[in-house]
């Protein structure tokens, strides 16, 4: 479960240095990523991330509720995303990738990556 979690961490960080480095084309791949035709298929990531960080942190003592809290968001998002009409879809993405300035998105970078950050201290700690 720890490696899962390194896991996460570790794509936090990428995520978020990416997107406060390079925002436009981080934008443009993520943009591609969450096509609605693809939005099914891409649904499952977290679906499975989700059961496996909630089953995994009943295993876990220091880091259950990171686990927990981590796994349940991944899951409602999961789930989400796989009863989701296809034109809200894309608005969302519209509204979470195309819409906001470049300031914003270098902000949610800023979260990710200290989120990303915070979480592989505590797994290190």
């Amino acid at each position: 479960m720890r490696v899962l979690l390194l896991l996460v961490a570790l794509f936090w960080i990428a995520a978020g240095a990416s997107l406060i480095l390079n925002t436009a084309p981080t934008r443009d791949a993520a943009a591609r990523l969450l096509d609605p035709a693809r939005l099914k298929g891409i649904a499952l990531i977290p679906l499975v991330l989700g059961v496996f960080l909630v089953l995994g942190a009943f295993t876990l003592d220091r880091l259950f509720w990171w686990s927990f809290l981590i796994g349940a968001a991944a899951l409602a998002k999961g789930v989400y995303l796989v009863r989701i009409s296809p034109e809200r879809a894309a608005a969302i993405a519209a509204l979470w990738l195309r819409e906001p300035e470049e300031r914003t998105l270098r902000l949610w970078g800023v979260v990710a990556l200290v989120l990303g950050t915070v979480l592989l201290t505590r797994l290190a700690g």
